[in-house]
């Protein structure tokens, strides 16, 4: 059975964790964390598929923009599939253009420029109006693509309401309050088949920054700026209800592994633990290499 889930406020909490779940002012004070949130992640090695270190793996939980992978990665599908050519137009409805930032403030793109700008970025706007484009209505995008999508792949506990991440009371006309839903270990599985099918994307996330006009728009993962971690992407996403949650890869002596952490509480937090994860993953990998190369195990 479909894992559904009804959308649910936002988790009382105080003033201090209104536009930041935990920030920097409230850690220095020596106030604890707050105890609502639920965090999990999984390591995994891209080019094997093993999994090399998890906690907590099969916890549902809202993942806001990192929804929008999937949303890209159909539109890549469609794309080579010849259903979508890269250089159509898409044309942003009103219902797009309404919805709340990250958002362009374009009134149409091409495909391939909306999956390259708003991979780095996550442009609501553009997820919308990808989704629109394909489907229709994201309604029917996210019913008829999203979905059968995720169950293709074995995400068993996924199931996708929008295109964007956003909870619904963040969503212009819409009728229904149900809330995006899927687990660490299941994401672990679009990755994998973005990092098979679609490595564009990654080349699409590593960009620092964006201009549009004559905005400039950064990169919302600081990660890409360590440079002794060799991250080559993924995605972030937030949401007061679920917290940050961060997808970053990393190459190093020719492996290629990736670090999902959700549910933390403030954005240093989950930049600090997918790097302690990536180097995790990557010692494992480095032990076990040098016990293959021990017993001559090519």
């Amino acid at each position: 059975m479909i894992n559904k889930i009804m959308y649910r406020a936002p988790l009382k909490t105080p003033l201090y964790l209104r536009d930041k779940v935990f920030p920097k002012a409230a850690r220095r004070i020596g106030m604890e964390e707050p105890r609502d949130l639920q965090r999990t992640h999984i390591v995994f090695d891209l080019g094997s598929g093993r999994i090399l270190d998890e906690s907590k793996k099969d916890i549902p939980i809202h993942p806001a923009s990192l929804t929008k992978l999937m949303t890209f990665s159909i539109a890549l599908d469609r794309i080579k599939a010849g259903h979508l050519k890269e250089d159509d137009i898409i044309r942003l409805s009103a219902r797009a253009q309404k919805i709340r930032p990250p958002k362009t403030r374009l009134t149409e793109v091409t495909a391939l420029e909306a999956i390259r700008v708003g991979m780095p970025i996550s442009f609501n706007d553009l997820a919308v109006a990808l989704a629109e484009h394909i489907a229709h209505t994201e309604w029917h995008f996210c019913h008829e693509y999203m979905n059968p999508k995720a169950r293709a792949l074995g995400m068993k506990k996924t199931e996708f309401w929008n295109a964007s991440g956003l909870v619904p009371r963040d969503l212009p006309y819409t009728g229904y309050m149900h809330a995006n839903v899927t687990t660490a270990n299941d994401l672990r599985l679009l990755v994998s088949h973005i990092a098979k099918n679609h490595p564009e994307l990654f080349a699409f996330s590593n960009q620092r920054e964006i201009f549009i006009g004559d905005r400039r728009h950064k990169n919302t993962n600081p990660l890409l700026s360590a440079k002794d971690m060799d991250i080559d992407g993924l995605k972030t996403g937030t949401l007061e209800c679920a917290g940050y949650h961060l997808i970053a890869t990393s190459r190093q002596n020719g492996r290629h592994i990736a670090a999902v952490t959700l549910g933390n509480y403030y954005a240093e937090q989950r930049c600090d633990h997918a790097k302690a994860l990536l180097a995790e993953g990557h010692k494992i990998l480095s032990a076990s290499l040098k016990d293959e190369m021990a017993l001559g195990v090519k």
